[in-house]
C-alpha cells in the first residue's frame, strides 16, 4: 500500500509534503467514491476541561450517502438520532420522538461530512497530512473566525486501507470529542426503516 511506501519515504511522524499528501488524497477520495454505504460501530470518549473523569459510549452508525443516517448510542436508555436529508429526528430512552433544529442540525453535519468525506473537502480547513507508522492523521484547523470560537483542530486518522480509524474534535475550551470506529462494513444492503423514526 502506498501508505507504507509513504512512511518509508520519510521518518515517521513526520509532515507529509504536498505531493505526498496529494497521493494520499485521491487514495482516500477513491475510497469515499465508491462507497454507497457504511455500517460502523464506535466509541464515543467525551473529555471536559472542568471534569476529572471522561465519559464514554458505545454506538453504531448507519449512513447511506449522501445524507441519510441512524446514530445510536446504546446503553439502559438508548439514544437514537435519524437524518433522512434535512429531516432529523431524536430517540431519548422512553421520551417522546421528537424533530429536531439547528443544534442538532450541527451534530447531524458534523458526522455526515465525517463520512462522506466533505470534512476534507472543505476549504474553510488548512490541512496537514502527518504520518505515523502506517497511518496518516489528517490535522485540519479552522479558518474564519467563527468556526474558530467552536473548534480548536479535527484530526481524523487513516489506517493502511485509507479507512477511518478515529475522528477527533479539539475545542477551544480544552474539551474533546473523540469516535474510535471499528467492524467497518461498506456497500451492504441497508433497510430503508432505519431512516425512518415516527
Amino acid at each position: 500500500m502506498i501508505l507504507f511506501a509513504l512512511c518509508s519515504d520519510i521518518a515517521c511522524g513526520q509532515v507529509l509534503n504536498a505531493r505526498q499528501a496529494d497521493s494520499v488524497m485521491k487514495l482516500i477520495d477513491s475510497r469515499i467514491g465508491y462507497t454507497t454505504t457504511q455500517v460502523i460501530d464506535f466509541k464515543l470518549v467525551r473529555s471536559f476541561s472542568a471534569m476529572t473523569n471522561e465519559i464514554e459510549h458505545d454506538g453504531t452508525i448507519h449512513f447511506q450517502s449522501p445524507d441519510k443516517l441512524s446514530y445510536v448510542l446504546n446503553g439502559d436508555h438508548p439514544w437514537l438520532m435519524v437524518v433522512n436529508g434535512s429531516n432529523v429526528v431524536v430517540k431519548d430512552g422512553n421520551k417522546p420522538t421528537q424533530k429536531r433544529g439547528k443544534g442538532m442540525s450541527k451534530l447531524k453535519d458534523f458526522i455526515v461530512s465525517s463520512l462522506n468525506g466533505e470534512t476534507l473537502r472543505n476549504n474553510d480547513f488548512s490541512k496537514k497530512f502527518v504520518s505515523e507508522g502506517s497511518l496518516v492523521t489528517v490535522k485540519l484547523t479552522p479558518k474564519p473566525t467563527q468556526l474558530k470560537k467552536y473548534m480548536k483542530e479535527i484530526q481524523v486518522r487513516f489506517d493502511s486501507n485509507h479507512d477511518v480509524t478515529d475522528f477527533m474534535l479539539l475545542q477551544p475550551n480544552g474539551d474533546s470529542t473523540h469516535y474510535i470506529f471499528s467492524n467497518l462494513i461498506r456497500n451492504s444492503k441497508l433497510d430503508p426503516e432505519l431512516f425512518e423514526l415516527k
